[in-house]
């Protein structure tokens, strides 16, 4: 069987959903586990037959994902995101990548300490590009 990479996705909202469609359309992707404060979010993860967690710590240590996806409110990145780095874990985060300079900055650091890529997604932008050029 080939490798996959295996995904953790934190934040289940709108926004996730569209992530949780894309890694089930990746066939090198694995999603291993959803993470969110609502327990609601476990709908999702057992309809895309996956581990649920409330808690971001838990699930990196108990599934040791090589990336995650972060699609909380950006008021709520920062400690998720530095979570990942410091568990040896790659992120791709939604935009805005936080929501005050001096929280990018703290995850920059942290990146480059632990030696870790930090992506920001712009999903929504290149929609909303994309529809735009369709309508011409």
């Amino acid at each position: 069987e080939q490798h996959k990479t295996k995904l953790g996705l934190i934040g289940a909202g709108t926004i996730g959903k569209r992530h949780l469609q894309a890694i089930s359309e990746v066939a090198e992707a694995e999603l291993v586990a959803i993470v969110d404060t609502d327990p609601l979010a476990e709908g999702p993860a057992t309809k895309a037959n996956t581990r649920f967690f409330s808690s971001t710590r838990q699930m990196l240590r108990e599934m040791q994902p090589h990336g995650v996806i972060v699609c909380t409110p950006t008021e709520d990145h920062l400690k998720p995101v530095l979570a990942s780095i410091e568990h040896n874990t790659h992120v791709l985060v939604e935009k805005p990548i936080a929501p005050s300079l001096d929280q990018a900055q703290q995850i920059v650091e942290h990146s480059k300490r632990f030696n870790k890529q930090v992506l920001v997604g712009i999903t929504g932008a290149i929609r909303n590009r994309y529809s735009k050029q369709n309508e011409l």
